[in-house]
């Protein structure tokens, strides 16, 4: 077990380190900012009642989608925080190539563009259901 991470590429573990709280910084920012313009409240006024059904539906998503984006911040956190500590090193084969290489994908929280901006709604369910 420890040739196995002995032999981890250092700059591969930086660079899926970086990625990873690029993407946390990126939720929590847009849940911090967001929050006040998509508001719960605001749904229920008088004045969201006048405006037109598709008007409605746009704003319940992106309501929806900002209140998830809290939810994604500590997914992203805990994944983050088991990618430092070694938990998803391992090898995997690559489809592609055949090949056996490096991947932090023993542990998988969520895909958030698998989930969110897929627009089959047959590939979101299996993206939702077959998590690693």
């Amino acid at each position: 077990m420890e040739e196995e991470y002995s032999n981890i590429d250092k700059k591969f573990v930086y660079k899926r380190f970086s990625k990873e709280i690029g993407l946390f910084s990126f939720y929590i920012i847009a849940y911090i900012f967001l929050t006040p313009i998509f508001s719960t409240t605001y749904m229920s006024s008088y004045e969201f009642g006048e405006y037109s059904l598709a008007y409605k539906i746009v704003y319940m998503y992106f309501t929806a989608l900002i209140l998830r984006c809290k939810y994604y911040t500590g997914w992203k956190l805990s994944h983050t925080t088991m990618s430092l500590s070694g938990i998803t090193f391992g090898r995997a084969i690559n489809k592609e190539t055949g090949k056996e290489e490096m991947s932090l994908e023993k542990a998988k929280t969520f895909d958030f563009y698998g989930v969110e901006i897929e627009p089959n709604p047959k590939k979101k369910i299996t993206v939702s259901k077959t998590r690693n």
